[in-house]
């Protein structure tokens, strides 16, 4: 007879075998950690900062909706990176060096045709992008030309995707964290200078900044493509790369496209609350972003456990350790859940100075506080669902995953924004509550659902 949820749960927290280690886990979260710091919340919060130091709310909310945008294309490009990172993952705890190459080969392949497509949208059809957003005409023209230089850094952020998925895979998560960090670095400097017009640069606002994310992928393509080529061991598997093993191809596309679509779910919830959020003005849009971006900082340690989970559980079930899987498990969720908290608490405690350093002219305070501390309570309800979630594309279950997340979306998070959106409410207040608080309601029934899934054994078998 199996123990009760929250029995399982914590003896699965007071083993320290099987699965891996804490001390283990934490060592692989360090670099994942500091990686999802630089990728989803350091750059954009600091470009959020420099933007709003210009004093447009407009441009302000043309900054909020299109990075809301551009998350669901990183979404998109995450998708192949957790394929290859899947395949490379099973196939380096097999030790098979031909099958990494190849799987090497065949994400670069199906990276280049993916990225470049969505690039050219982008950077073709920015009008109609905007058109189908919603935004306004002056949001549209400050917009087009941001969008349309972005496209560029879009198709690079692909490729970049596809080489950390390899190096995650066989466990060299350290070369996309000193990638980030030098990427990072380069944004940093040439984002306050472009957008503010600093150390003599001419002041581009929202160019400076598309201007600053294309050097930001270029220079970390550059490194990690030297580190593949120069470093003996994984010279090993660059030897093997073959652009024609059409069934390794097959298998990237067929675990890529619903990580794909499943990260984009979320994502496209996101940019749903955003247009839900839209009519009711600049204000209530500028404070839509600079919650979001707080959420990011705070959730940013749950990204990196959840990367951790994935190719640890890949490499587990590629030796058939299955007890391993359920252990690791339980023991990353505990220390994601944790982590946030932490982080929560002190922002709660803080807050009022922390959207102030976002809102330099005060446009968005009164409205962003008080919301703020109603609606991140919920984060811990996303906590569960990503590490979970993360499991299971780890276990290969990439296509439950997509159902799950899917049928949650169109079902419930997508039709009480919308329902929300067009009601009349006494206030915009609990309008923008109601609206926002449905994304993470959602996100708790998911948990709910992987967790039933876990508990049964259809997980234990690789589905090729």
């Amino acid at each position: 007879m199996k123990k009760t949820i929250w029995a399982s749960y914590l003896a699965g927290l007071e083993r320290q075998t099987p699965g891996e280690s804490y001390r283990a886990i934490f060592g692989y979260f360090i670099p994942e950690c500091i990686t999802a710091l630089l990728t989803y919340s350091l750059i954009t919060l600091f470009d959020a900062r420099c933007i709003a130091q210009i004093g447009s709310p407009a441009m302000y909310a043309t900054m909020s909706i299109t990075n809301t945008l551009l998350h669901c294309i990183t979404k998109i490009a995450e998708g192949i990176s957790v394929g290859t990172m899947v395949i490379c993952g099973v196939a380096h705890g097999r030790g098979d060096t031909r099958e990494i190459g190849q799987s090497l080969g065949s994400a670069l392949l199906v990276t280049l045709m993916t990225g470049g497509c969505i690039a050219l949208i982008l950077g073709c059809f920015p009008f109609t992008v905007y058109g189908w957003l919603g935004t306004s005409d002056d949001v549209t023209l400050s917009g087009v030309p941001y969008l349309q230089l972005r496209a560029i850094s879009v198709f690079l952020m692909f490729t970049f995707c596809a080489i950390s998925g390899f190096l995650r895979g066989i466990k060299k998560n350290s070369v996309p964290t000193r990638c980030h960090i030098l990427g990072t670095s380069i944004f940093i400097i040439s984002d306050y200078a472009l957008v503010l017009g600093k150390f003599g640069c001419p002041r581009l606002c929202l160019i400076g900044s598309a201007m600053a994310s294309l050097l930001q992928y270029s220079v970390m393509i550059i490194y990690a493509g030297y580190y593949v080529v120069s470093e003996p061991l994984v010279r090993n598997y660059i030897a093997a790369i073959s652009l024609k093993s059409w069934a390794t191809i097959q298998r990237i596309i067929t675990l890529s496209w619903p990580v794909m679509c499943d990260k984009a779910v979320l994502a496209i919830a996101k940019l749903i609350l955003a247009k839900a959020i839209a009519p009711m003005g600049a204000i209530a849009l500028g404070s839509f972003g600079i919650i979001r971006d707080i959420e990011m900082l705070i959730f940013v340690p749950a990204i990196a456990f959840a990367q951790v989970v994935t190719f640890l559980v890949s490499n587990e079930i590629g030796i058939g350790d299955i007890e391993g899987v359920k252990y690791t498990i339980k023991k990353v969720l505990f220390l994601a859940s944790s982590s946030v908290a932490v982080i929560l608490c002190i922002c709660l405690w803080q807050i009022n100075p922390i959207i102030h350093w976002f809102d330099v002219h005060h446009h968005f305070s009164t409205l962003a506080i008080p919301a703020f501390k109603i609606v991140s309570l919920l984060v811990l309800c996303d906590v569960a669902q990503v590490i979970l979630a993360g499991a299971l594309r780890g276990l290969a279950q990439v296509r439950t995953v997509l159902r799950i997340r899917t049928l949650t979306l169109v079902f419930f998070c997508a039709p009480v924004a919308y329902i929300a959106s067009n009601i009349v409410f006494y206030s915009n207040f609990v309008k923008f509550i109601t609206i926002y608080s449905s994304f993470y309601v959602g996100n708790g029934i998911m948990a709910i659902w992987y967790i039933y899934l876990l508990r049964t054994d259809r997980w234990k078998h690789l589905p090729w």
